[in-house]
């Protein structure tokens, strides 16, 4: 009788002092959003340890539609440092995420007659929470939940998104 192949490896907790990229693409909704907007960015993680990993994120939403006391369109950037806590698990690992950084909006507010166009830069931080699994020692799949804060100008959103996981770069 033969063996069976393992598809996927053990969870994907983080290495001690590994590099994680993770290319992703997701949607923004909820919030001030009006509308369902696509979203696409990268996140780059150092693994601390197998429970702790900081994080540098950018991500964009081209073609959000905002609503406040008016709609009216609007490009959003995110770039943030988040710190990952994962929790160990059999064959996913699932983890919470808390980090700070900033918006920006670039709003298309000639449409409304009201006043010309506009951008927007503020302080913003981000919770949510997240799941990882293996397909390798060197690939693995990332889906994540984030909550980002806003004001009048930058849209307060949730964004789900699914990523491939790159770990070992450079090994």
């Amino acid at each position: 009788m033969m063996a069976r192949p393992a598809l996927a490896q053990a969870p994907l907790p983080p290495e001690p002092e590994g590099i994680a990229v993770t290319p992703f693409i997701g949607v923004g909704f909820g919030g001030d959003l009006a509308s369902a907007a696509a979203a696409f960015g990268a996140a780059l993680g150092y693994e601390l340890n197998t429970r702790w990993t900081v994080e540098g994120e950018l991500s964009f939403m081209p073609d959000a539609t905002q609503e406040d006391l008016i709609e009216f369109d609007t490009s959003l950037w995110s770039l943030s440092a988040n710190v990952l806590y994962h929790f160990t698990a059999r064959r996913m690992t699932p983890y919470v995420t808390a980090g700070l950084g900033v918006l920006s909006a670039n709003a298309d507010l000639e449409g409304t007659g009201l006043v010309a166009d506009d951008t927007s830069t503020k302080f913003a931080w981000n919770w949510g929470a997240g799941v990882k699994t293996a397909l390798n020692d060197r690939f693995g799949l990332r889906g994540d939940l984030r909550y980002f804060t806003g004001d009048e100008l930058v849209a307060t959103n949730w964004r789900i998104y699914g990523g491939v996981v790159i770990r070992r770069l450079g090994r």
